[in-house]
């Protein structure tokens, strides 16, 4: 009989109100440590994930500069380096640049007609 009156004590602490109440404490603390963790291994991931395409971008970059500087050892690389960052020419050439050519812009409107264009031409500074 003791045993059992130990055991229905026992039952009557788990089951009162402040024990459950700490209980729903200590899992609501457990559940914001959980996001918190979550949250950091989020970032971090985001940052991985930026860090190896940064990586990526340097590693192509790497590759581009060494082929430039292995075209720098042999004269015709140093000449066509030159020629197309400094647009330079040999003595007696020229070097010719091509642009785009400007689209012409019509400048003769048709006159404005109604009240609109009476005020447009009153007020015009040509006469």
């Amino acid at each position: 009989m003791a045993y059992y009156q130990r055991g229905a004590k026992s039952k009557k602490i788990y089951h009162s109100p402040y024990v459950i109440v700490g209980i729903l404490i200590v899992a609501v603390f457990l559940a914001i440590s959980a996001f918190h963790f979550y949250d950091a291994y989020r970032t971090t991931r985001q940052k991985r994930d930026e860090a190896r395409a940064k990586l990526e971008e340097l590693t192509a970059h790497k590759t581009e500069v060494l082929q430039e500087l292995g075209d720098l050892d042999t004269p015709e690389g140093t000449e066509r380096i030159l020629r197309e960052k400094y647009r330079v020419g040999k003595e007696g050439e020229g070097v010719v640049v091509i642009t785009d050519p400007t689209p012409v812009v019509a400048t003769d409107a048709p006159p404005k007609t109604g009240v609109a264009g009476f005020f447009e031409r009153l007020f015009s500074s040509k006469k």
